[in-house]
């Protein structure tokens, strides 16, 4: 009997592994002050989704998947995630083929703590089309694009100020080559509130 339960328990874990969807991170870059002292995490925290039917793109930094208490500051955004959000052009994945590079100047609304506000960002598209040290694994039509940016956040905007460590600094989140996974039907609630969002 005790071998039937865990032959079943097996089976139920091999299910939920085939029903969930394989997401990319992208290393990301935080940085802020506090008083004096330069705060600077890199990690794994950073995911962009790319919705054909809406032709957007997201950007999520979770700052829950961190556990580091040497960067106690990051408790006060540790609530969830910020969202960007932007609605991308119909020419967008066009003009970065073959190693090229495309900047886009886009407005779309970030969110955090609860709060949208609209932000205009630089977009860097990198195509690395025929190039021979990339993979193209056919799982998605993004494989060969990689996307740059950074966001600058005043904790006031959002009432971040408000929490325990008073962050008053700007909050610098840069993502470099970023990987796109594209949003599958099912991945919505991936990006919670924002995906419904304007």
């Amino acid at each position: 009997m005790k071998a039937l339960f865990y032959i079943s328990l097996f089976f139920a874990g091999l299910l939920k592994s085939f029903g969930q969807h394989d997401v990319v991170s992208s290393n990301t870059f935080i940085e802020t002050c506090i008083g004096d002292t330069q705060c600077t995490i890199i990690n794994n925290s950073g995911y962009l989704f790319y919705d054909d039917t809406k032709t957007a793109l997201y950007f999520k930094v979770n700052f829950r998947d961190r556990d580091d208490s040497t960067v106690a500051w990051l408790e006060d955004l540790s609530e969830g995630s910020l969202y960007f959000k932007v609605i991308v052009p119909p020419d967008f994945f066009k003009g970065a083929a073959n190693f090229g590079q495309k900047t886009h100047t886009l407005t779309g609304q970030v969110f955090l703590n609860g709060f949208w506000q609209p932000k205009t960002v630089d977009v860097i598209l990198s195509s690395s089309e025929n190039n021979p040290f990339v993979v193209n694994t056919g799982k998605s039509p993004y494989d060969n694009y990689k996307i740059s940016l950074s966001l600058a956040v005043l904790p006031e905007d959002f009432r971040v100020h408000e929490k325990a460590h008073h962050l008053v600094e700007t909050i610098s989140i840069g993502l470099a080559s970023g990987r796109i996974n594209e949003l599958k039907p099912g991945m919505e609630s991936l990006l919670g509130e924002a995906y419904n969002h304007y």
